[in-house]
C-alpha cells in the first residue's frame, strides 16, 4: 500500500469535511429552514381562522341563549292568552282609533302555532306609535313584529300611516 502524503491527507480531509458538511445542509438545515417558511407562513393563517372560529362560537352561544330565553318564554306565558284581545286592549290603552285587524294561524311544527295580527293605524303621531309599541316587548307572552311599514300621512306630515304584522308564538299542547 503507497503512503498519502501530507497534502492528499489535506485534500482528503478538506474534502470529508466538505461532504459532511454538505450533507449536514442537505439533510438537516434545509428542510428544517423549508419547514420554519412554512409554519411562518401557516401559522397566521391557522390563528385568523381561530380567531374567525372562536367568534363564531361566542355568536352560536348567543343565538342558544337567545333561543332558550324565547322556549323559556314561551313555555311560560298563559295558557289563555289571545293576541286579538290583547291588541285590541293595547290600542284603546294607547288611545288609538280601533283599526281593522285580520288574524292567521299556522302551525310551525308539531309543538309551536303562530298567530299573525296584521294591522293599519292610521293618522297616529311618533308618540302614540312608541306608546303602543312599547307594551309589546313587556308582555307576559311572546309577541314578535314581524314587519312594521311606516309612511307619512299625505293629508298631514305630522301623522303617520303605520302598517303592523305582529306575530305570537304559543306552545300547542
Amino acid at each position: 500500500m503507497r503512503k498519502i502524503t501530507r497534502r492528499e491527507h489535506r485534500i482528503i480531509v478538506f474534502l470529508a469535511v466538505l461532504v459532511c458538511l454538505w450533507s449536514l445542509y442537505g439533510f438537516l438545515i434545509s428542510p428544517v429552514r423549508t419547514r420554519i417558511e412554512t409554519l411562518n407562513r401557516v401559522i397566521p393563517e391557522k390563528i385568523q381562522a381561530l380567531d374567525k372560529l372562536k367568534s363564531q362560537t361566542k355568536q352560536y352561544l348567543d343565538l342558544e341563549n337567545q333561543f332558550s330565553q324565547i322556549h323559556a318564554k314561551i313555555a311560560s306565558q298563559p295558557a289563555d292568552f289571545d293576541l286579538m284581545p290583547f291588541l285590541e286592549n293595547l290600542t284603546a290603552n294607547s288611545r288609538l282609533a280601533p283599526p281593522p285587524m285580520t288574524q292567521q294561524s299556522h302551525d310551525l311544527n308539531d309543538n309551536y302555532t303562530e298567530t299573525v295580527v296584521s294591522m293599519e293605524l292610521k293618522n297616529i303621531t311618533w308618540e302614540q306609535l312608541i306608546q303602543f309599541l312599547l307594551p309589546l316587548n313587556s308582555a307576559q307572552a311572546f309577541i314578535n313584529i314581524k314587519s312594521m311599514n311606516i309612511q307619512k300621512n299625505m293629508e298631514n306630515p305630522d301623522l303617520l300611516n303605520v302598517s303592523l304584522h305582529i306575530a305570537h308564538i304559543k306552545k300547542t299542547i
